[in-house]
């Protein structure tokens, strides 16, 4: 294992083009070891696999930091969910949160040893350094690209042990803790408009996945009529918005796009509770 992340460090340290498709590949690897090995074994290979890296790609370590640092550690967390059979949604949501504070620490990390601030970078190649909207919305833009990076590593892994006869659970179980954690993201999202947006967004963000899971979840158990009720939902909340544009400011109103997760999450809360007074009955 630790061969083949060093071709692949090989190959996106000597051909630049490359970086848009193998660091969602590095994470497999990895997984595939984490899955198998005692967990103190994972360690060894871990500093191993690391040091290597850092030797290969020492004309430039940037490498190293933003993309395979962070593929060894979501690699362990992904070969953990597989071997212990944890639920694959909540997977992917606390790979994305790992994934999130490290690149703040790995965004440290450059600064200290290089002198090198990678947001600062992004905003000034996109010409919003000064941009204070964007500085605002950066934290929770950076944890999106962290949930569809995480996802699209999900399916690629996913793709490769299905040839193990290995997979990842889907654990309903879960379904009542995700709904009553999004409720307390709804609350959190209001008290964090009044006086930090920048985490209120951060909510958004996380709330907006759990809302997206749950709408999978009603699709695929064929529950069709749920599932438009939810998208009149998705559109009635939106006019909504857009009619509060004229009162409020715009990075408020879109904070009331939360709306809609919570209505799902009450439903999907009262739906189960009527459910299991029924049984007893």
């Amino acid at each position: 294992m630790i061969s083949l992340n060093l071709v692949l460090i090989f190959l996106i340290t000597y051909l630049p083009f490359l970086y848009l498709i193998i660091p969602f590949i590095l994470i497999l690897p990895s997984a595939l070891l984490a899955s198998v090995i005692k967990k103190r074994y994972y360690l060894i290979y871990f500093f191993i696999a690391l040091l290597l890296s850092f030797l290969i790609s020492y004309k430039d370590i940037t490498f190293s930091l933003i993309y395979f640092l962070p593929s060894l550690i979501s690699g362990f967390i992904y070969g953990l969910f597989l071997d212990k059979k944890y639920d694959r949604y909540l997977l992917i949501l606390i790979s994305s949160l790992i994934n999130f504070l490290l690149e703040y620490l790995i965004n440290y990390l450059l600064y200290l040893l290089l002198d090198f601030n990678l947001f600062n970078e992004i905003k000034t190649l996109l010409n919003l350094i000064d941009n204070q909207t964007f500085s605002i919305l950066f934290p929770s833009l950076i944890l999106l690209y962290s949930f569809i990076s995480n996802f699209i590593s999900f399916i690629s892994v996913s793709y490769f042990i299905n040839r193990f006869n290995l997979k990842y659970i889907n654990d309903n179980k879960l379904d009542s803790f995700f709904d009553l954690i999004n409720s307390l993201f709804f609350i959190l999202i209001i008290i964090f408009s009044f006086f930090n947006l920048t985490i209120s967004y951060i909510f958004l963000i996380l709330s907006t996945y759990i809302f997206i899971i749950n709408l999978i979840k009603i699709y695929q158990k064929k529950n069709y009529t749920y599932f438009l009720i939810n998208i009149a939902f998705i559109f009635i909340n939106l006019i909504l918005v857009i009619i509060l544009f004229a009162f409020i400011s715009i990075l408020n109103s879109i904070l009331l796009l939360s709306i809609s997760p919570l209505l799902n999450s009450i439903l999907n809360l009262i739906m189960k509770l009527l459910f299991y007074k029924r049984n007893i009955n």
